[in-house]
């Protein structure tokens, strides 16, 4: 969706992204409880403030995107097949409709802003996905106090998914950098079947309650996230600091 802040006859300059997560009612007046899961349209609602000159019922909105952060879900970004986080360029830009990837996902060599929850695999397509390194980070959310909010997210804004098949030739393998910014969204690697995550030297900041199965092995560093979940995963060599929650680490029964 559209909006500019600019002087100087700047209009004409790229619109700026603005996210929203329908899930955040933490500025807005509401009665009764809120069912996102009967959601069935969402509305967009303009105040113009502070504009000079007679151009001030002139709107141009972009086109509105909505990604699903349940797991398994058609609409959320994902990869499959031999992937890379440079794949996700590609799928942000034809998975969903047109060219978005501009604003959405931007990328500067190894390092990777990113805007969405993401899955591994779909659990029926063959995947291969090895991150080579890179670094990832989300945007932070913001506070009703910020002159600049363009950011409206929560917990389940960015959520991350394995959903590999339960076949040794689906693997996942993690060396780079992810950092959730203060959103600290739940990542769900609770993978515990035939096929192989490795966690080699990556680095997970902010992450909210972080659950990883059998499947996963190797070491990680987990930096001011929630409660790392460890169902019968081997995380032998991981670091773990900085918690925000009361307990670090919880192992299954």
């Amino acid at each position: 969706i559209a909006g500019n802040d600019k002087v100087g006859a700047s209009a004409r300059e790229n619109p700026k992204m603005i996210i929203v997560d329908p899930n955040d009612l933490t500025y807005d007046e509401n009665i009764g409880t809120f069912d996102n899961t009967d959601v069935q349209t969402f509305g967009l609602g303009v105040n113009n403030l502070s504009i000079t000159g007679t151009g001030s019922s002139n709107f141009f909105p972009q086109r509105i995107f909505a990604f699903s952060t349940v797991k398994g879900a058609t609409d959320i970004p994902r990869f499959t097949g031999t992937s890379n986080w440079g794949d996700m360029i590609t799928a942000m830009g034809t998975t969903f409709d047109t060219k978005i990837t501009d604003e959405w996902i931007k990328r500067d060599g190894d390092v990777f802003s990113y805007a969405a929850p993401f899955e591994i695999g779909d659990n029926a397509t063959s995947t291969q996905f090895n991150d080579n390194g890179v670094t990832v980070f989300w945007p932070n959310a913001t506070t009703i106090t910020d002159a600049d909010p363009r950011v409206r997210v929560t917990s389940a804004a960015f959520r991350a998914y394995l959903n590999l098949r339960d076949n040794a030739a689906d693997t996942a393998t993690f060396s780079g950098l992810y950092n959730c910014g203060n959103s600290t969204p739940a990542w769900d690697f609770n993978i515990s079947n035939n096929s192989s995550v490795t966690f080699s030297g990556a680095t997970f900041n902010n992450v909210g309650d972080f659950t990883v199965g059998s499947s996963v092995s190797g070491n990680a560093t987990f930096d001011s996230c929630g409660v790392v979940y460890n169902n019968n995963a081997s995380l032998s060599g991981s670091i773990l600091k900085n918690p925000n929650a009361d307990h670090l680490m919880r192992l299954a029964a």
